[in-house]
Parts: C-alpha cells; structure tokens; sequence
C-alpha cells in the first residue's frame, strides 16, 4: 500500500509507519473483520524525525467490545487497542520492533480521535466523522538515521462508511 524505495531515508521511517500494521496484526489476523468502517487519511503534521511527509488512506474498522474498551483493524489485522468516552476515543499499539538492515527500530504508535457513526450527534468539523491525531514515538534505535525519542505526528481524518 506505502510507496516507497528502500534506499530513501523518508521512506524507511514511513514505510515502518505502514509496517506497524503487519507486525502487530499478526496475532489478530482474520479474514473479515466486523465492526464500524471509516476512511482514514493520514498525514504528517509535526516531524521531528525528519523523514518528510507522510499521506495515506488507511480503511479503520472499529469493534465496540462493550464498555469502553474498543480494537481497531486494518487490512485485516488489529493493530492498536484502546477506550472510548463520548465521542472520544484513544488508543495505542504498544511497542514492537522491525528490523531495518541499517539496525532495529522500536516504534509505537498512540492515537486519539473524536468520531461519529454519522449523524450528527458529535461536535467534529463538517464533513468528516473522524478527527485526531496519531504520533508514533522513536523508542529506541540502532539505525543512524533514526534517534530515539523522535516523534511524528499526523492528522488524521475521516467519513463513515458504515457498519459490517
């Protein structure tokens, strides 16, 4: 889904971003997900790592699993875990690591977004139906490229789509 060339150093943080998806997916595979189904896009807003800019639509699926907790999916695999509160919700992937060939990379992603099932029962711009921000954090790294503790921050935004 990324477009990216290996030798580009943009494109190896972004490509990690995309990656983060496959490798913490790989226990919650399914083939067909259910729940409530957004069209994300997602772009780089504050980049302390210096990597350029990142825009991609990402498809979310939602699984309200009662109370507060929630589960979010894409491409067929849960990667982050989190709460709601309102029309509020947050969420995180918890680390992981990647194997770069220049060193490991340990990322982890936190997110937060308002949203709404559409309708209008929620305060958020017009025309869109989800509204936050995502920040992935550097934990620790052997790549020279890549400094622990650097973080990129992105928009991200979005319309129902519906429930399956």
């Amino acid at each position: 889904m990324t477009r990216f060339q290996e030798t580009s150093r943009k494109s190896r943080f972004h490509g990690a971003c995309a990656a983060v998806v496959v490798v913490l997916g790989l226990t919650g595979c399914t083939d067909e997900l259910s729940g409530h189904v957004w069209n994300v896009r997602v772009q780089t807003q504050i980049d302390e790592c210096a990597n350029g800019d990142y825009d991609e639509v990402w498809e979310f699926v939602v699984d309200f699993q009662g109370g507060a907790a929630v589960s979010l999916a894409t491409e067929g695999a849960v990667f982050a875990t989190g709460s709601i509160a309102g029309c509020s919700m947050s969420y995180q992937t918890g680390a992981w690591e990647e194997d770069r060939g220049q060193g490991v990379i340990r990322w982890e992603l936190e997110g937060e977004a308002n949203y709404r099932l559409g309708g209008s029962a929620c305060e958020i711009s017009d025309g869109l139906d989800w509204e936050g921000t995502e920040t992935v954090t550097v934990l620790a790294s052997e790549d020279p490229d890549i400094e622990a503790g650097c973080q990129v921050v992105m928009e991200a935004t979005g319309t129902y789509v519906g429930e399956r």
